[in-house]
């Protein structure tokens, strides 16, 4: 066979493969993983140099759930087109989802050697670091994320995250909040926000974006944390009713059972205390009115016998009367017994 008619042939098998490889594709997005498998094996065996085809087979046995052929056909792919970035970022997202950080970073800085300017991949490593623990690291690559694509709201929230992993907690709330303006729809972003707000005890912000969360995708455990805010919010009937509905969402949901049970404690506790208040106030005898009464007016007489004696001990021995007349010893029990200002007052009156 010449080379001429060779290559044709060839050229004859690439194309059939990349068309089984778009139909492979096809059914891979409607999630008939087994049907797509079958179809980018065939593809394969018409033509075992296409890395698209294997870079596709490994991701739909990463969707199926089968990781050791998915890594296999990513690690085939990277060796028949060690340029391409796609192996290489599913690679290390598939080294990522199984704890394997350290893994997933090495793919994810290969990748980046191909193409710097991605700020998915800026991303995807940063959130290997933090995973990883390594945070300062992590903030590094999401501040490159953000400068290339600054209206990406994962990647104010991924910073956000990271933040509040190092305890800044106000630069934590700058970035939760612009994530949760950019995609106000996703719940996500409203948690993380409620959650610092929580631990700053900004009550009042923390009710609000967990009804929000409530609003978005309702659960056992955003009831429960909804409820505590309302709690630390002195609100007992709402935060009462969030943890009824934790508990009919999940009742083994601990947490909600035992906070239910305490705040029931508190507020009959509370209404305990009110009802007694009301019982002495009915048993309250009207004397004690009168006495009240009695008592402010002999404070009144009080003050009006002391304005006469000062005015007529004034008319008689002039404005100095208190220095001048009264004798010191009784001028110095005075100033003890009533007072510096009080005391200070006789002798000006």
């Amino acid at each position: 066979m010449s080379e001429i008619r060779r290559s044709e042939f060839v050229q004859k098998f690439l194309q059939a493969s990349d068309k089984l490889n778009l139909v492979g594709t096809g059914l891979a997005q409607k999630k008939l993983f087994d049907e797509a498998i079958s179809i980018f094996e065939l593809a394969a065996e018409l033509y075992p140099r296409n890395y698209y085809v294997y870079t596709n087979l490994g991701h739909a046995y990463e969707d199926k759930g089968l990781t050791d052929k998915a890594i296999i056909n990513y690690k085939k792919a990277i060796r028949l087109r060690p340029s391409l970035v796609d192996p290489y970022d599913l690679l290390g997202s598939l080294y990522a989802a199984t704890g394997l950080f350290g893994k997933a970073i090495e793919c994810y800085e290969k990748a980046l050697k191909i193409n710097s300017n991605d700020p998915i991949l800026q991303q995807h490593i940063g959130t290997s670091y933090l995973d990883k623990g390594l945070v300062k690291e992590s903030i590094t690559y999401f501040l490159r994320s953000k400068e290339m694509d600054p209206n990406s709201p994962s990647t104010w929230n991924n910073l956000g995250c990271a933040y509040s992993r190092i305890g800044l907690a106000d630069e934590a709330i700058v970035h939760f909040r612009e994530a949760v303006r950019l995609k106000p729809k996703n719940p996500i972003y409203h948690e993380n926000l409620a959650r610092e707000y929580f631990d700053k005890c900004l009550w009042k912000d923390a009710v609000s974006e967990f009804t929000e969360v409530v609003k978005l995708s309702p659960n056992s455990s955003v009831h429960y944390n909804l409820g505590l805010a309302y709690e630390r919010l002195g609100n007992l009937d709402k935060a009462k009713k969030q943890f009824v509905r934790a508990v009919q969402l999940d009742q083994g949901n601990e947490m909600a059972l035992k906070s239910l049970d305490d705040v029931k404690e508190m507020i009959a506790s509370i209404e305990m205390k009110a009802s007694n208040v009301g019982k002495l106030q009915k048993l309250a005898r009207p004397g004690l009115i009168r006495d009240s009464e009695s008592y402010r007016l002999l404070r009144r007489f009080e003050d009006q016998l002391r304005a006469f004696i000062q005015e007529a001990m004034r008319k008689v021995w002039g404005d100095n009367w208190w220095k001048q007349k009264i004798p010191s010893d009784i001028q110095e029990a005075c100033w003890k017994k009533k007072g510096k200002r009080e005391s200070k007052s006789w002798g000006k009156v």
